[in-house]
């Protein structure tokens, strides 16, 4: 998490310092959402591109106390408490955000809806002012609308479907419940909702309409009802959106803009992406082990008689070197001795079945015990 969290920091600082109105809005849109997700991707990648650690053990040397110990009072379960927490906050806002969907979409059932080719209009008393969702955009009822005010209400409305701004708040808004806990996803919400007004703004303002009579359509559009997921005309962003739109087209230099972004995302990929390389193969079980040798000879300690197993067959242990020493010159080399000892073994035939590997060259063994 706190991983997440500096990842979504620097990049979102990193965009409020060099790319915030300066870059084309569709670029500064774009930008905002792969933040959001490159976020929680880069922490959750182990890329094995670090050289490998050296890890110390420390052995115990003396012996752990063989009196009766007090038992060890239970811990209070704080890691299963904090991901029910967790859990029930995302489960709450993934509901807020269903609920807003569902208030939409009985709005939309409600309204006198005339089809277009790129999008809908739906009219409602309810809705005093105008916003978009999808490709449905929500007026108004009027029986005798200003005709002009209407018409740059609509170019709005429809440059937010015709961006896809909908998707865009969708998709932050799942991100934003997944990632409650980092108040800079709340951030780029907003930011991303002031890309969003600015790039419709300037598609109206491209279509030819006057930047006065725009402003005032829009000081008589400021105060009324909209659901949260839409885009719509929020007098919050009012004055931030007049000062842009006297602003000269961006877009110079762009590239060496997103350019400087290259390495900081190479210093975040290092810094939470990547861990270091394996020294070794991983420990293998003793079974996973044999299987890896072309010949293994099993001996099989099983009692504390003169006798053990060899593959199956019953050798004293007097006659151990020279049943060794026949069975491989008659079926070639062995690559391992695999010796398996049960809880009757005893270490002294252990260790004379030792002496006896040793004599005929053979020592490559593998120990398996209960």
């Amino acid at each position: 998490m706190l991983e997440v969290i500096v990842c979504s920091g620097l990049l979102l600082a990193f965009y409020q310092f060099l790319l915030a109105r300066k870059v084309p809005y569709r670029a500064a849109r774009r930008f905002l959402l792969a933040s959001a997700l490159l976020s929680l991707l880069i922490p959750a990648l182990r890329l094995p591109i670090l050289p490998a650690e050296t890890v110390y053990l420390t052995i115990p040397v003396g012996a752990e106390p063989t009196g009766p110990s007090a038992p060890a009072a239970e811990a209070f379960p704080w890691n299963a408490v904090l991901a029910a927490l967790y859990g029930a906050v995302v489960v709450l806002l993934l509901a807020v955000l269903v609920r807003n969907l569902v208030r939409i979409r009985r709005l939309r059932q409600a309204s006198r809806l005339t089809p277009l080719r790129d999008y809908t209009l739906a009219e409602h008393p309810r809705v005093q002012s105008p916003f978009s969702f999808w490709r449905t955009i929500f007026l108004l009822q009027e029986s005798h609308p200003d005709a002009n005010q209407r018409a740059m209400i609509i170019a709005h409305e429809a440059a937010h479907i015709r961006h896809g701004h909908s998707r865009d708040k969708v998709a932050l808004g799942v991100l934003k419940a997944l990632c409650w806990f980092n108040p800079f996803f709340w951030m780029m919400e907003r930011m991303l909702s002031e890309v969003q007004e600015y790039e419709a703004d300037e598609d109206v303002l491209r279509a030819g309409y006057s930047v006065d009579n725009y402003r005032l359509a829009i000081f008589k559009q400021l105060f009324g009802y909209y659901p949260d997921l839409t885009s719509g005309l929020s007098h919050s962003l009012t004055k931030k959106r007049f000062t842009m739109m006297n602003q000269a087209p961006r877009g110079s230099l762009s590239w060496l803009r997103f350019g400087a972004a290259l390495p900081l995302f190479a210093g975040l990929l290092i810094a939470f992406g990547a861990t270091a390389r394996p020294a070794s193969p991983a420990p293998q079980s003793s079974d996973q082990a044999l299987v890896e040798h072309d010949k293994v000879i099993r001996i099989e300690i099983s009692s504390g008689s003169e006798v053990v197993q060899v593959d199956g067959e019953t050798v004293a242990l007097k006659d151990l070197k020279p049943y060794l020493e026949n069975l491989i010159s008659t079926e070639g080399p062995v690559q391992c001795i695999s010796i398996r000892g049960d809880e009757n073994a005893k270490m002294g035939i252990l260790n004379d079945v030792k002496d006896v590997l040793r004599a005929i060259g053979q020592l490559k063994i593998m120990y398996t015990a209960p």
